[in-house]
């Protein structure tokens, strides 16, 4: 897993890929692995693939903020969403971004707040979030 981090950080996209898929098949009940190779497979353009791994992520921790915000702004980014899961996703979207704010990671927190605002142009309570 940590080897997949690794790779993925220095943009070796495909041995990341296969670092995480080692990593699930020694843990194929990580969730944190499967939203991570979900990344990284967007990364790739592998969209079918990365949305198998977030609903995997999903499927073994049904609470996870994260793979249910990257599944939304996956299946987003495929033109998967109807207006009313637009709204859904760009709230949770915003809620990962306030989290992620809130423990001093702001860039990523920018990241969230910003694509809140793509999936939904009208939700102002995130706009002040954004660095200028």
């Amino acid at each position: 897993f940590s080897l997949g981090n690794l790779r993925q950080a220095q943009g070796q996209l495909p041995e990341a890929e296969t670092a995480y898929q080692r990593a699930i098949a020694l843990r194929p009940d990580a969730v944190t692995i499967y939203n991570n190779l979900g990344y990284n497979l967007e990364q790739q353009g592998k969209w079918s693939q990365a949305i198998t791994c977030y609903q995997k992520a999903l499927e073994l921790q049904p609470n996870c903020l994260e793979a249910d915000v990257n599944l939304g702004n996956a299946l987003h980014a495929q033109g998967k969403l109807s207006p009313k899961q637009q709204a859904y996703y760009a709230q949770l979207n915003g809620k990962l971004g306030q989290a992620r704010k809130k423990a001093g990671d702001l860039v990523t927190a920018a990241v969230y707040f910003q694509k809140a605002l793509e999936l939904n142009p009208n939700l102002n309570e995130f706009k002040t979030d954004l660095p200028q």
